[in-house]
């Protein structure tokens, strides 16, 4: 990765003076630091910590009313149901949580990292069973959970260096997925209080341990950061504490402050070959950020500094998907497009698309549904997608989906998806 640009200078006197032009993918230091984050003097408020990040009542009474096809396919499969025994069997992580490299180990890391997933996993099928289902042996089955991970302090220890961070880059999204999921129960339950206090207070011990890990560059301020600031928003929400709140969504201001005129992350950019995929991946945490905040009745996803805003950043995406070569804010050479053939990365659109028109994101979007994503929201297309009538499209099959990609590749196709939404435009 390149290290960070010093912002440009003139040359010294005596020397002629030749204007330097830094391409967009070379562009010097713009976002906030950590130290300029906190000068912020944010006076957003948690208005209602019993919000979760979508109108949960209202969510299930569409669900109960719908002739959408996808809709119905999606929730039926939730309601049809899952064993709380058999989840609550699943190890608690109360010990120093170590992960091996992904990349000098990735099969170690595999097996090592499958019971952080699986709690990810948990807590977004609760969430959506209980969405879908209305059944409280849901909700209550996502609370004894919780309440179990609290009361034995998990997560809270975790090996860390500049080497070996990959338990606290794991840890991200352990909390967000706890905090978003127990926010679809808390405005709908009644808890006792002393089982609420728990689980919170367990939430916001954790969110500051692992937050307040002093962060190198670039992960001080790039998608990592997205990903801690998501979890400090929603869990200021879930604990009703505005000084946690606020430090999440410092994240949007830091975000305004990297794109540049072409509405691309510059930090994403000095990814070279991956850029779109970490402007795509920086989004998808944005957005999740930025939608909490909404529920709570602050609208962040206009927010403009110089005339640009995240529209930008979306824009200059779909851009970026639909021709890279043709976008002049990209790194120069091929981007790897890979994780197109994945779903998740674009379930953050279903938020975007409950905001805003965009023609080619929702055919976009059509290509993926249903999108789940496990940690950031979970069912996304259930709790989102605008409901259309009995006679649209519903979700493919599994089964066919894998048939389109060998398909695909037999012809040659790279990124099946991707270029199925291509010639759709």
């Amino acid at each position: 990765m390149r290290a960070r640009l010093r912002r440009a200078r003139g040359l010294a006197a005596g020397i002629l003076s030749v204007p330097l032009v830094l391409l967009p993918w070379q562009a010097a230091q713009a976002y906030l630091l950590p130290k300029e984050r906190q000068a912020l003097n944010l006076t957003y408020e948690v208005t209602d910590p019993d919000e979760s990040f979508f109108d949960v009542a209202g969510r299930m009474k569409l669900l109960a009313r719908t002739d959408d096809p996808l809709l119905h396919q999606v929730a039926n499969k939730l309601r049809m149901g899952l064993s709380c025994k058999n989840l609550k069997a699943q190890p608690v992580l109360d010990g120093k949580l170590t992960l091996p490299s992904f990349y000098d180990n990735p099969d170690e890391w595999d097996l090592t990292v499958e019971p952080l997933l699986a709690f990810e996993q948990t807590m977004s099928d609760l969430a959506g069973a209980w969405v879908a289902s209305g059944d409280r042996y849901y909700a209550d089955c996502l609370l004894d959970i919780l309440e179990r991970w609290a009361k034995e302090d998990a997560l809270f220890e975790f090996d860390f260096d500049g080497s070996r961070p990959q338990a606290w880059y794991a840890i991200e999204s352990m909390i967000f997925s706890a905090a978003l999921a127990l926010s679809t129960v808390t405005g709908e339950v009644e808890i006792d209080p002393q089982r609420r206090e728990s689980i919170t207070r367990w939430l916001v011990k954790t969110a500051r341990r692992h937050f307040n890990t002093e962060a190198t560059s670039p992960s001080c301020c790039n998608n990592h950061y997205y990903r801690r600031a998501l979890y400090m928003t929603m869990v200021g929400v879930v604990a009703d504490n505005d000084e946690i709140f606020q430090t999440g969504l410092r994240s949007i201001y830091s975000a305004l402050d990297d794109l540049n005129e072409e509405g691309a992350l510059k930090l994403a950019m000095r990814r070279g070959w991956r850029a779109i995929h970490y402007q795509n991946y920086s989004l998808l945490y944005l957005t999740m950020t930025m939608q909490i905040a909404y529920r709570q009745g602050h609208d962040l996803f206009r927010l403009e500094k110089d005339g640009r805003g995240f529209r930008q950043a979306v824009d200059f995406l779909m851009r970026g998907l639909q021709s890279p070569y043709d976008i002049r804010g990209l790194p120069p050479g091929e981007q790897d497009l890979t994780f197109t053939n994945d779903g998740q990365y674009f379930s953050w659109m279903e938020i975007w698309l409950s905001h805003f028109d965009n023609p080619a994101m929702e055919r976009f979007a059509g290509v993926y549904r249903p999108m789940f994503n496990r940690g950031a929201g979970g069912y996304l297309t259930l709790y989102f997608k605008r409901p259309q009538g009995p006679q649209s499209v519903a979700a493919q099959p599994a089964g066919d989906m894998r048939a389109l990609h060998m398909i695909e590749a037999a012809v040659g196709a790279r990124y099946p998806l991707l270029e199925k939404w291509r010639r759709l435009q």
